[in-house]
Order: structure tokens, then sequence, then C-alpha cells
């Protein structure tokens, strides 16, 4: 399983802190989420420097639940306008010994934080 895409901060409101989630649902009968995803948050400057964010979650608690779950990949400041960054996002796990079934992806969410 490997999600991952990225955006541009200067959509983003300057010197906001934000937090991306993934907005994920396992259904009913989900099988294969006993072993941790690994979840990355990347905000890459525009003089190609990094700032990396790296977490792992278990998604077999969320089974069943009847309601959409956030996965959080992490936070992070908007930069200015001026200088705009490179946010790049990911929910992966390569253990292809277990089979995985059930994970609804219904998107990643920025959100304003305090």
């Amino acid at each position: 399983m490997n999600i991952k895409g990225n955006f541009l901060t200067s959509k983003l409101t300057p010197e906001t802190k934000y937090e991306v989630v993934f907005v994920v649902n396992l259904e009913e009968d989900a099988i294969g989420w006993h072993k941790p995803v690994n979840l990355t948050l990347t905000l890459t400057m525009r003089d190609n420097t990094t700032i990396q964010q790296k977490q792992t979650c278990l998604l077999d608690t969320y089974v069943g639940d009847e309601e959409w779950v956030d996965i959080k990949a992490g936070e992070f400041v908007a930069p200015p306008k001026e200088a705009p960054a490179r946010i790049s996002f990911a929910m992966f796990q390569h253990d292809d010994t277990v089979r995985k079934t059930g994970l609804v992806v219904k998107g990643v969410a920025f959100r304003a934080v305090d």
C-alpha cells in the first residue's frame, strides 16, 4: 500500500500552522492492518532544504468504525508567499506477506491549527 501526493504552500495562508491528515475509513471486514503503517510529511523549501516528519500508526483499531477517521501525517507552518515550499506526504506499508483489504481513502486534508 502506497498513497502519496504533494501540494504547494503558495495556496495556504502564510505563517499559519497546518496539520496534514489522511481521511480514511476501514470497513467492517477489513483485514491485514495489524502491522503499523508509515506516515511521512516533507516540507521542501525554496532553497532545497527539507524538514521531514515520520511516524507510524496502527490502523486495526479503526476497523469497523462507521465514521471517517483523520490519520495525522504531521504539522508545519506555511512559509511566506514569496518563498513557497512544496509539501510531500505519504502513507505506506510494504509488508507483502499480509493481505490487506477494506481501507477506503477519502482524501488528504490541510487544516489550520492553533
